[in-house]
């Protein structure tokens, strides 16, 4: 029975150092593979994540393309109203001043040059006088 109880403590003891051990080497074993797996999705994911980043990348491009060809036209259309309303204010002038210019002409052709000149020697005279009385009242008040 010694002999027995022996035999049966010894395959005990060997059972369970081959599992500690059997143990020991599949944890390490799963712990590899973990990695691995691990190391895989990362990758994986940092790959999936420089995708999703382009792809990003591209719609901004095209949004911004668009915008770009938005803001083109609309600079267009705003040239082009100016352009034409500026054009407009330069024939309304000229019309004006070519009508001032024919009213003028007119009237010169209806005055006489003595009129007229009789006419400026009266307002240069009254300057004068107006320049004089205004000489003399400073002159008295003081």
């Amino acid at each position: 029975m010694k002999k027995t109880a022996r035999v049966i403590i010894a395959v005990c003891f060997i059972l369970s150092f081959a599992s500690i051990y059997v143990f020991a080497n599949a944890g390490e074993n799963l712990s590899n593979h973990h990695i691995e797996v691990s190391q895989k999705n990362s990758g994986e994911t940092a790959i999936n994540g420089y995708k999703e980043i382009l792809a990003i990348n591209d719609l901004l491009d095209d949004h911004l393309e668009t915008s770009k060809e938005n803001v083109d036209e609309d600079m267009e259309v705003f040239l082009s109203t100016i352009r034409s309303a500026n054009e407009q204010e330069i024939e309304d002038y000229r019309t004006h001043y070519l009508t001032r210019l024919e009213e003028s002409k007119q009237e010169l052709k209806e005055r006489n040059a003595d009129d007229f000149v009789e006419e400026k020697e009266q307002e240069v005279s009254a300057e004068i006088r107006q320049d004089v009385e205004d000489y003399l009242v400073e002159l008295l008040d003081e």
